[in-house]
């Protein structure tokens, strides 16, 4: 049906999803892949909030998602939501633990996301790490917090503690 083109892939919800949105939000790569290969389908759509499907993927931790729509589709790494943040800020500012997010930074980083970009708030993704590790106080939490900050050093060529 979707290869007829008697469907319209493309309609969004009242929230602004799209059916490629749905299927990024319950992580299934499978029918994400079916969508882009027909090509039939906007790969860059906005939800109500100015996420794209990449960016919702990398706020679910759908890490498979995430490194398709960035690596093979060639999302843009770089859009901002309605906020002004990029990716890497929301993802960062959403998380509870560093464990939850470090492999999702990770593929954002080598797609080329930009830690530093800064939000109408004038957070960055480095901004709100340095923030949320002064506040956390486990030894465990902190050692990944500093694999975390040594990503974003290692991307920008920089200390992150600007």
């Amino acid at each position: 049906m979707v290869e007829s083109g008697k469907t319209d892939v493309d309609i969004k919800d009242h929230d602004g999803y799209t059916s490629l949105a749905w299927a990024v939000t319950r992580g299934r790569l499978a029918v994400v892949r079916y969508l882009v290969h027909t090509g039939r389908v906007n790969v860059e759509p906005r939800d109500g909030h100015g996420r794209t499907p990449l960016a919702v993927a990398a706020m679910n931790n759908t890490l498979e998602v995430v490194e398709y729509l960035a690596n093979e589709v060639k999302g843009d790494v770089e859009t901002r939501d309605s906020l002004g943040r990029n990716t890497l800020c929301r993802e960062t500012q959403l998380a509870k633990t560093a464990e939850e997010i470090i492999d999702v930074v990770t593929a954002m980083l080598s797609a080329g996301c930009d830690p530093t970009v800064r939000d109408q708030e004038g957070r960055s993704a480095l901004s709100l790490i340095q923030r949320i590790q002064e506040v956390e106080r486990k030894e465990r939490l902190r050692a990944s917090w500093h694999k975390i900050l040594r990503l974003y050093e290692d991307s920008i060529g920089l200390p992150a503690y600007l």
